[in-house]
């Protein structure tokens, strides 16, 4: 049995101009964030965690793009996973283009604790000549099982750093220098997009005695018309 506290927030904007009576351009954001942490119990073995989703972009031009990565490590004292998934997608062309983007992650086997993010945003921009559509999802998963932490021998450790005199005052910090390094200043968001593309990077990592990491992608590209991203990724221990 699995016991989960889930936080989640929910937000729609949506802008219409119009002139003389007809509409001349209809802005609108949407955007989702959910927060699941808890303990997850089971009968099985061993911790695994799947993630993935896909990006889909449907226009003139378009782009759509696939960030996955898993980790997991352990032995028979803790266990402990991550993994992180992004996916964009951006379409732009006449009153049919559009852009989806949908990521998920799961946790199976034990885990004492555990937290998975969801974060989705879609932002449409529409005329009656032209759209353009921008849809990103987030995807962040963590777990941690501790079976048993293993006693000490008994026997004193000597050595390690000297310890400082907690009766003598510590020197003032040093001041900081600073450098022009380019911080702070404004990002520009926009993106330029001439033709079809479909992107993915995709790393995955499995440490244990027993385990398992696979792969499962496809990036299609249709000229004129679409892009599209794909990525599962598996990893488990036992």
């Amino acid at each position: 049995m699995s016991a989960n506290v889930t936080s989640t927030f929910d937000q729609h904007l949506g802008i219409v101009i119009a002139e003389d009576g007809a509409v001349v351009s209809v802005d609108t954001i949407e955007q989702l964030l959910s927060v699941i942490v808890g303990e997850i119990t089971s009968d099985e073995s061993g911790m695994a965690v799947i993630i993935g989703g896909d990006a889909t972009a449907v226009g003139t031009d378009t782009l759509s793009i696939a960030n996955v990565g898993a980790v997991i490590a352990g032995d028979d004292n803790v266990q402990t996973a991550y993994g992180q998934a992004t996916f964009t997608a951006i379409g732009a062309g006449d009153s049919s283009a559009y852009a989806s983007a949908v990521s998920y992650g799961e946790i199976y086997g034990e885990a004492d604790h555990s937290v998975v993010l969801n974060y989705s945003v879609l932002i449409s921009s529409q005329t009656p000549e032209e759209s353009i559509w921008m849809a990103q999802s987030l995807t962040e998963v963590f777990a941690l099982d501790i079976e048993g932490i293993p006693m000490g021998s008994g026997e004193a450790v000597t050595g390690g750093p000297p310890v400082s005199d907690p009766t003598t005052e510590p020197p003032p910090p040093a001041e900081a220098e600073w450098s022009d390094c380019g911080c702070g200043q404004d990002i520009d968001w926009t993106v330029t997009i001439d033709g079809n593309l479909a992107i993915f990077n995709v790393a995955a990592l499995a440490i244990g005695d027993d385990s398992l990491a696979t792969v499962e992608l496809s990036a299609i590209t249709v000229e004129d018309q679409l892009s599209l991203s794909t990525v599962i990724v598996t990893v488990a221990i036992d």
